[in-house]
């Protein structure tokens, strides 16, 4: 492991959600420590940056790395959790936005990758961090970013309800509001000590997506790590967002946009509008599979963002 520092040493995590020895740290500008796997040499012409969706952690990215340090041992992959997410310290008490997020993102890569580009793939929550980086920071965008993997995410309408009239889905995204806000003001520091009760929960999806035994406890406890407030925050923020016209940004950069068949969260009507926003982007929709495209669809994921670092002629 190389390119941050040990949890053994300073920064340490608070143990919000329990001890992480394998993971490297990182301290933002305001203090807070987030967890992270950083592999591969510190001077590699390009640096891949996985960034994590919503309630979820670093974990989820764990086999499309692999595969990726594998296909291409010359690159440094960087994954790390959001801050309230994961393994990673929740902050301090102001609520997290985008905005925090998305210089959370630039801070990271600026301090612990310096030199040589970027390639940033981000799944759901994670993709639209990556829309936010091209319109707060054009310069890291243009003179850093060499491709970009937008990963089973959306640039709006989220509050669609999978497709339904505003009307019929206004009532059920008020009472959720309600919900979150009220989870604003918990002093819990996980969302579950039982993740096997999510685990129930999330085998009861239909349509049923093409999720191992081992994908959906690993997804449960990814869930159950979660800061309820922090998510409570960020989760009203995604209902309302729209990042759409911010995707103007990206065109020039080359951009693979990945969706899912039957992904309810953000179903392939958004991977089109996002492809049509980018010109020249390139688009795959996975039939049968889902959300979890990383899980899904590992091997796929990983090639394409191999083929996006081979664009900057990194084979090593």
């Amino acid at each position: 492991m190389s390119g941050a520092r040990p949890l053994a040493a300073e920064p340490l995590l608070a143990g919000r959600a329990g001890p992480a020895p394998d993971l490297s740290t990182w301290q933002a500008a305001d203090g807070t420590v987030l967890a992270l796997r950083d592999e591969g040499p510190r001077d590699a012409k390009v640096t891949l940056v996985l960034v994590h969706g919503w309630t979820l952690d670093h974990t989820m990215w764990d086999d499309v790395a692999d595969v990726v340090r594998e296909e291409r041992p010359g690159v440094r992959v960087i994954a790390y959790d959001h801050r309230g997410h994961g393994r990673s310290d929740a902050g301090p008490g102001a609520p997290t936005h985008f905005a925090r997020l998305t210089q959370d993102l630039v801070e990271l890569v600026t301090e612990l990758a310096p030199t040589g580009k970027l390639v940033i793939a981000g799944h759901s929550l994670g993709g639209m961090v990556l829309m936010q980086l091209f319109a707060d920071h054009p310069g890291l965008a243009r003179d850093r970013v060499a491709g970009i993997g937008l990963v089973a995410t959306s640039a709006g309408q989220l509050g669609r309800l999978f497709g339904a009239p505003t009307w019929l889905v206004a009532p059920l995204l008020g009472a959720q509001k309600a919900l979150w806000r009220r989870q604003l003001g918990t002093a819990h520091p996980v969302a579950s000590e039982d993740p096997a009760t999510i685990a129930r929960g999330l085998r009861l999806m239909r349509p049923k997506p093409d999720w191992s035994p081992d994908h959906v406890r690993r997804t449960a406890e990814m869930i159950a790590r979660s800061h309820p407030a922090t998510t409570a925050a960020i989760g009203a923020e995604l209902i309302d967002h729209d990042r759409l016209p911010l995707m103007a940004d990206m065109v020039g950069t080359p951009t693979t946009i990945l969706g899912g068949r039957i992904d309810l969260l953000c179903p392939p009507s958004h991977s089109k509008r996002m492809a049509r926003a980018v010109p020249g982007s390139r688009l795959v929709v996975y039939p049968g599979a889902g959300h979890m495209l990383p899980y899904e669809r590992t091997n796929d994921v990983a090639r394409e963002l191999v083929a996006l670092i081979d664009l900057e002629g990194t084979r090593a």
